[in-house]
């Protein structure tokens, strides 16, 4: 399956986001895992200026809904 890369032009409205484990394997499962992932969402909010309005974290793949701290 080939991946593809989007990029948002319209930085005014948020963007929803998708993640998923490789071959849906439920890598996200245990907590650690979770808290791991959590804090790169945190680090990358600081260093890129984001603003997260939700995240929903499931055992192989995660939601979030995030747009620029400008808007």
């Amino acid at each position: 399956m080939t991946r593809t890369r989007y990029k948002a032009t319209e930085s005014e409205y948020p963007i929803f986001a998708t993640g998923t484990c490789i071959d849906w394997l439920p890598l996200l499962k245990p907590d650690n895992t979770k808290q791991i992932l959590i804090d790169t969402i945190i680090n990358t909010q600081k260093v890129k200026q984001l603003k997260i309005y939700a995240i929903v974290i499931m055992h192989n793949h995660f939601h979030i809904i995030y747009s620029s701290v400008s808007y």
